[in-house]
């Protein structure tokens, strides 16, 4: 009793296809594949659960909520831009005047300013090198010095106070 095409069972002759096989192998993967899927979703839920239940409560306290940063150094964001605000900070120090010490009228000038009065004025007169006292050679003759008035006790400033 053979088969008018020559098929017994799941063999082929003559190089024909078992449709039937092919078909069972398809929905086998598909019912595998949805399986896993379905135990990977209900890993993942309680990997979820089970970090939920780990993490800390909520404070009340509204100081706990505040966010906390970071002792200095931290890191820069974009360090091209930061390095050019600085310059930026930098160059308008030197370019505006201001009070250093209005009490006693010291001013910073910007700079060209500062160069143009000190090629102005000059620098100012330095004040003279008080001498060394000379070891007396023989002690009955040294005297001991008194002290000048008309010593300088401290170097006078420039004209104007400006520094």
């Amino acid at each position: 009793m053979s088969d008018p095409h020559g098929q017994q069972g799941a063999e082929t002759v003559d190089g024909e296809l078992n449709v039937k096989a092919i078909v069972y192998s398809g929905i086998g993967t598909v019912v595998v594949t949805i399986v896993s899927m379905i135990l990977v979703w209900w890993l993942f839920q309680g990997f979820r659960k089970l970090e939920n239940a780990q993490d800390p409560k909520p404070s009340a306290l509204p100081e706990a909520a505040e966010k906390l940063i970071p002792p200095s150094p931290r890191l820069e964001l974009s360090p091209p831009e930061n390095l050019k605000e600085l310059r930026d900070r930098e160059q308008a120090v030197l370019d505006s005047p201001a009070w250093i010490d209005q009490a006693q009228g010291t001013v910073r000038l910007p700079i060209d300013l500062a160069l143009d009065v000190v090629a102005r004025r000059g620098l100012g007169q330095a004040s003279p090198a008080e001498p060394a006292e000379p070891s007396p050679a023989n002690p009955a003759t040294a005297a001991t010095p008194e002290p000048s008035a008309a010593a300088p006790t401290a170097a006078t400033p420039p004209d104007g106070g400006a520094h």
